[in-house]
């Protein structure tokens, strides 16, 4: 059995509406459809055009207007943005 998951504050974000996992990094949406993520990046999956880790959250996606729905499958090392 898994230990239940722990609420822990995130510095640095506010309006969050959706919040998707992957295996080692974190989208969130915000209210204003923009989209920050943290974590590992080594794949690119943080889409903030690097490969740099960040254990904050960076701007992502910033090619794309009006995101409201996001996902970071469990297990996956990307993310979806619609």
């Amino acid at each position: 059995m898994q230990p239940a998951a722990a609420r822990v504050s995130v510095p640095d974000i506010k309006g969050v509406q959706l919040v998707g996992g992957g295996r080692e990094h974190t989208v969130a949406l915000l209210g204003d459809n923009t989209v920050r993520s943290w974590g590992n990046n080594g794949s690119g999956q943080l889409a903030n055009g690097t490969t740099t880790d960040s254990s904050t959250p960076v701007t992502s996606l910033t090619a794309l207007t009006g995101v409201d729905k996001i996902a970071a499958p469990v297990g996956g090392d990307f993310s979806l943005a619609n």
